[in-house]
């Protein structure tokens, strides 16, 4: 198998946010210790049957929200995972974190625990909007805890939202310029969907849910894709090389804005991507919703269908999945992306993984062939 990365689920959170359709439980306390020791057992057995395979090079702990656990609970999780992986050549140990569930003892723990990478879901800068999606935490107290862990020595992501109900161009505009305020290294900027099972579904059925209008959300994806990589150019040290990636419906969307963009990007790259939504339950849903009945127009969006028009038979592309993933093949059918792009003229560099899911593990144990891989594609060698 080679060097592999490792994912740690936690379950629980303080309250579920409303668009969330992870598998998480909030008001569960009382399952936490014993969800710990049974996770503590089973991170044993894996460790004693993966370390035969290759050394770990990641670990991500993800949730949920980790950081919801008792201290104690959380760090005898991240220690069974140190002590079972012999982690001695770990490159990245991150940990996910809500700003509502840190202070300065927990990341001085967590970081004399190994974690040496955080990662912050903020999703909003303004206040109203983090109230309107059920989130913990106000602006002010994320900027706290991200300052906090940055002076405890953490490096530090941070996860913003788009087509949020109620949000402006100039509320996303003014949350990333808040983050990038904090010099913060890695911003993602999410697209809002609404799942089924959410309270946010519940209240589009029940007509009281009031998102930002196409239009809008069209602006708000111009300014992502365009105006906030000429502000970042602007303001910080970056050249014209640029590759782009994403995983699942993220995946899908790094596929599309290169191949509407491929002056742009030297390479694209994805890990199990929904490459065909105009023909899956889900995208449907998700484009009538934002783009209305007008299946041509879901064309444009669908990027095994710009395949046809979109003339970048240069640009390399790499995509990863796990033939486990539970989304196959209901959701997720790399295959016909692939075909179709290797006969329109397309270097295509595919892999299916025997046994890998949906989740985080698959990425954190293939993130650096893909890193390898925009690397060679930008000419800087091997990373």
């Amino acid at each position: 198998m080679g060097d592999f990365g490792v994912y740690v689920h936690i379950p629980f959170c303080r309250r579920k946010c409303f668009y969330c359709d992870f598998p998480s439980y909030a008001g569960e306390e009382r399952w936490m210790s014993r969800y710990r020791e049974a996770l503590c057992r089973e991170i044993a057995a894996q460790g004693c049957r993966c370390l035969q395979e290759g050394a770990v090079r990641t670990v991500y702990i993800g949730g949920g929200t980790p950081t919801a656990l008792l201290a104690d609970d959380l760090l005898a999780v991240i220690c069974a995972v140190r002590e079972s992986f012999h982690l001695t050549g770990a490159e990245e140990f991150t940990v996910e974190v809500n700003p509502g569930t840190v202070d300065a003892k927990l990341l001085e723990r967590l970081r004399e625990a190994g974690v040496n990478r955080l990662s912050f879901g903020v999703q909003s800068f303004s206040d109203a909007l983090l109230a309107a999606i059920g989130r913990i935490h106000t602006a002010r107290e994320a900027e706290d805890a991200v300052r906090m862990a940055q002076k405890a020595g953490f490096r530090v992501s941070l996860d913003l939202m788009y087509g949020l109900p109620g949000q402006t161009l100039s509320d996303l505009k003014d949350s990333v310029a808040r983050a990038a305020a904090l010099g913060i290294g890695h911003i993602s900027v999410y697209g809002l969907a609404v799942e089924d099972g959410t309270p946010f579904a519940r209240m589009e059925e029940a007509g009281r849910l009031h998102l930002p209008t196409d239009d809008e959300c069209g602006d708000m994806y111009d300014y992502i894709t365009a105006e906030l990589p000429a502000h970042l150019a602007a303001h910080y040290p970056l050249d014209d090389r640029a590759g782009i990636a994403g995983h699942s419906m993220g995946g899908h969307g790094a596929l599309q804005i290169a191949l509407k963009n491929p002056a742009r990007y030297a390479a694209v790259s994805a890990f199990a991507p929904i490459v065909n939504p105009g023909d899956t339950p889900w995208g449907q849903k998700a484009f009538t919703a934002y783009l209305g009945d007008d299946k041509h127009a879901w064309r444009d969006w669908d990027s095994t269908a710009l395949l046809a028009t979109a003339r970048a038979q240069h640009l390399p592309i790499r995509i990863d999945a796990g033939d486990a993933d539970e989304f196959r093949p209901r959701e997720i059918r790399c295959e016909t992306f692939v075909d179709a792009a290797r006969q329109a003229g397309y270097r295509v560099d595919y892999h299916l993984h025997p046994g890998y899911d949906h989740s985080y593990y698959t990425i954190a144990s293939y993130i650096g062939a893909h890193i390898a891989f925009h690397a060679e594609a930008l000419g800087l060698g091997k990373p």
